[in-house]
């Protein structure tokens, strides 16, 4: 019989490693790491197409309106059918009574916005220039008038401001015709006007005779026409 096993020896020496195993099974994921700081900015890309035009914005508040242009024509006819007197001379070269003119001529006999036709029956310039202005009077039987194209009610010390007619007796009716035409020099803001500087009698009476169709049934008509 196999007798009792002896005391084990001392451990002999470690042996030379042996090669290395096959790699394991990848073990899982750790955590995330914190993020690093931004690198720099790249270069900037292409520019993309252009979009499309987006809708039309609301209209802006008008603008203020610009300045007057100048006429380029001036002209306009002044009449009275109506406010036949009398009208008593001024007796005076400097100052004449002013016979008014209520009417004015349509467009385009008037130029629009060249005149102002004042309640006193004078006419305001409203563009500047040389004038030729005329004027025609008709007086009742028995009255006749020295008349004046005035300027500024008056124009002793302006050159070209008065010009003086006498009435002739018609040879139809016995009424009284006067006849003026001038050149007056005007500035804008400037009142012309007809005035009656003597009468006989003194106090003189206007007319719409039969005889005065030329001047469309008036008793007076002035007449301004711009010539430079």
């Amino acid at each position: 019989a196999t007798g009792p096993t002896g005391p084990t020896g001392p451990t002999g020496p470690t042996g030379a490693t042996g090669p290395t195993g096959p790699t394991g099974p990848t073990g899982p994921t750790g955590a995330t790491g914190p993020t690093g700081p931004t690198g720099a900015t790249g270069a900037t890309g292409a520019t993309g197409a252009t979009g499309p035009t987006g809708p039309t914005g609301a209209t802006g508040p008008t603008g203020p309106t610009g300045a007057t242009g100048t006429l380029t024509t001036v002209h306009g006819v002044f009449s009275n059918n109506t406010d036949f007197g009398p009208f008593t001379a001024s007796g005076v070269t400097t100052f004449g009574t002013i016979i008014p003119v209520f009417i004015e001529s349509p467009t385009p006999i008037n130029t629009p916005g060249a005149f102002t036709l004042n309640a006193n029956g004078t006419i305001t310039i409203n563009v500047a220039g040389i004038y030729l202005a005329s004027a025609f009077v008709i007086t009742a039987i028995n009255n006749t008038g020295t008349f004046a194209i005035q300027v500024n009610f008056g124009g002793s010390a302006v050159p070209f401001i008065n010009s003086f007619a006498g009435a002739h007796i018609s040879p139809v009716n016995g009424t009284s015709e006067s006849s003026i035409t001038t050149i007056l020099n005007l500035n804008v803001g400037d009142n012309v006007s007809i005035g009656l500087i003597d009468g006989n009698p003194t106090s003189v009476t206007l007319s719409t005779a039969p005889n005065n169709a030329g001047i469309g049934g008036n008793a007076v008509v002035l007449t301004l026409v711009k010539i430079g």
